[in-house]
C-alpha cells in the first residue's frame, strides 16, 4: 500500500512538474520599447519625463508671477478712442451775443460758436504713467525675482532628485534581471539533480522519496522563476514610466567598479542650500517692501486727446502733463499685518535654512558609511558566492559517487541560490549609496 501511495504521488508530481515546466517556458519579459545606455537615458529624462516637465511649468508659473510684480514700476500707456451721440447739442454763439453790444463789431473779429456738448463726437487719444518714486513696489518685485532664483534652484533639486530616482530604478531593474538569471540557472541545476536523481533510482541507487524530493524542488524553482519574470517586468515598466514611456524599458547600468567619483563638497552650491538662500532672500525683500508700504509714492502722468469737434478752447487737440504724489496715511491695518507675515517667513526660512544644513550634513554621513558597509558586503558576498558555488559542485560530485544524500544537494543548491541573490543585492547597494552620496553633495550623475 506504501509503495502504490508513493508511485501515484510520483506520478502526480510528475504531471505537475511538466505542466509547471510547460508554463514557465512560455513565460518570458515582456517586449522591450526601449533598450538604452544610462547616458541616454539620463539626456530622455531631462527632454521627456513627466516630472520634470511639471516642474518646469511651477518655474515657469512663478517667473510669470515676477514678471506681475513688476507692473507696479513699469510706466503705462493707454490708448482710448470713442463715438458718442448726445440727447441734445448745446452751443453758444459768442458772434450773436457781441453783435447785440451797442459798439460796432467787426464781423471778421467775432468768435467762433462753443460748442460745449456736441450732438456726435469721435474722439482718440493715448495717456502715460510713469511711477518715479514707489519703493514698496520695488522691494517687492526684488522679492519677486529672488523668488524665481529659488524656483529654479528647487527645479535643480528636483532635476538632481529625478536623476537618483532614475538611477536607482535603474539598478533596481538590473537586480531583477539578475535574479531571473540566479534562478534560471538554479531551475537548470535542479532539473539536472531530478535527472539524476530519476537515473540512480532506476538504477536502484536511489528511493523515490529522493525524486519526489527533487520534482518538489523543481517546483518551487520553476514557482520562483515565474514570480522574478513578472518582477523584471515591473521594475522596467517602472523605468519606462519615470522616462515618460509606456511600456518595458531596459537601462544599461556601468560595472559597480566604474562608478562615477565624487567631486568637492560645497554646501553652498547644492541646489536646495541655494534655493534656501533665495527664499531667504526673498522673504528678507518682502518685509522691506512691507515696510515700504508707508512711504509716499511720486509718478509722472501725461495725456493726448484728439476730437473731430473742437472742445471749449477751440482746439481738436489738447494735452496735459503732471506729477502725481500719493500716501496712504491709513488702509486699516492692512500695511502692519503684511509686515507682520512677512516676519514670520522670515524666521521660518531662517529656520528651515539651519535645519537643511543638518539634513544635508547627516544624509552624507550615512550615504558615505552606507557605501562603506556596502562595499564590504559586497567583499563578503563575492566570497559567499564563489564558497557556495564549489559546495554546490562538490556535493554533486560526491551525490554522484554515492558519498551524499540527495538532500545535500538540494540544500547546496539552495545556499548557492542564497548567495548569488545576495551577490545582487549587494551590487545594487553599493550603486545605490553612491547614488545616495552624489545626491547630498548636490551632485548630478556625469555623463560623457
Amino acid at each position: 500500500v506504501l509503495f502504490r501511495s508513493v508511485s501515484m504521488t510520483h506520478l502526480l508530481l510528475t504531471l505537475v512538474s511538466a505542466l509547471a515546466l510547460s508554463t514557465a517556458n512560455a513565460a518570458e519579459p515582456a517586449p522591450l520599447v526601449a533598450d538604452l545606455s544610462l547616458s541616454q537615458a539620463l539626456e530622455r529624462l531631462v527632454d521627456d519625463s513627466p516630472l520634470l516637465a511639471e516642474v518646469q511649468g511651477r518655474v515657469d508659473e512663478v517667473q510669470a508671477g515676477a514678471r506681475m510684480a513688476s507692473v507696479g514700476v513699469q510706466p503705462m500707456v493707454v490708448a482710448t478712442g470713442g463715438f458718442a451721440v448726445n440727447n441734445a447739442e448745446a452751443i453758444v454763439s459768442l458772434g450773436n451775443i457781441l453783435s447785440t453790444l451797442p459798439v460796432p463789431v467787426d464781423p471778421a473779429t467775432l468768435p467762433p460758436d462753443l460748442i460745449i456738448q456736441p450732438k456726435q463726437q469721435w474722439t482718440a487719444g493715448v495717456s502715460a504713467k510713469v511711477p518715479l518714486i514707489v519703493p514698496s513696489a520695488w522691494a517687492s518685485r526684488s522679492a519677486a525675482r529672488r523668488g524665481v532664483t529659488a524656483a529654479r534652484a528647487g527645479a535643480d533639486h528636483a532635476e538632481l532628485s529625478a536623476q537618483a530616482g532614475l538611477v536607482r530604478a535603474a539598478w533596481g531593474a538590473w537586480v531583477a534581471d539578475e535574479q531571473v538569471t540566479v534562478l534560471n540557472s538554479a531551475l537548470e541545476s535542479a532539473r539536472a539533480h531530478h535527472d539524476s536523481v530519476a537515473r540512480r533510482t532506476e538504477a536502484g541507487l536511489g528511493t523515490p522519496l529522493d525524486v519526489l524530493a527533487a520534482e518538489t524542488e523543481v517546483l518551487r524553482r520553476e514557482r520562483e522563476w515565474l514570480g522574478a519574470v513578472a518582477q523584471l517586468d515591473g521594475a522596467r515598466r517602472a523605468v519606462g514610466g519615470l522616462l515618460g514611456v509606456e511600456g518595458a524599458v531596459r537601462i544599461a547600468v556601468p560595472d559597480v567598479d566604474r562608478l562615477p567619483s565624487l567631486g568637492s563638497v560645497s554646501a553652498s552650491e547644492h541646489p536646495q542650500v541655494r534655493a534656501n538662500e533665495a527664499q531667504q532672500s526673498a522673504v528678507r525683500a518682502a518685509s522691506h517692501a512691507a515696510a515700504w508700504r508707508h512711504a509716499p509714492t511720486l509718478s509722472a502722468s501725461a495725456a493726448l486727446m484728439a476730437s473731430d469737434v473742437a472742445y471749449p478752447t477751440g482746439e481738436t487737440e489738447f494735452w496735459r502733463v503732471g506729477l502725481d504724489l500719493n500716501w496712504v496715511l491709513y488702509d486699516g491695518g492692512a500695511r502692519y499685518g503684511m509686515a507682520d507675515q512677512a516676519a514670520a517667513q522670515r524666521v521660518q526660512a531662517e529656520a528651515s535654512g539651519r535645519r537643511l544644513a543638518l539634513d544635508l550634513s547627516r544624509a552624507l554621513a550615512d550615504a558615505e558609511q552606507a557605501e562603506t558597509t556596502a562595499r564590504q558586503t559586497l567583499a563578503l558576498a563575492e566570497s559567499g558566492a564563489s564558497t557556495a558555488a564549489v559546495a554546490e559542485a562538490t556535493a554533486t560530485r560526491l551525490y554522484e559517487g554515492g558519498l551524499a544524500r540527495s538532500l545535500d544537494v538540494l540544500d547546496a543548491q539552495q545556499r548557492r541560490l542564497e548567495a548569488d541573490l545576495a551577490l545582487a543585492g549587494a551590487t545594487a547597494a553599493v550603486a545605490s549609496a553612491r547614488v545616495d552620496r552624489l545626491l547630498a553633495m548636490g551632485q548630478p550623475w556625469p555623463t560623457p
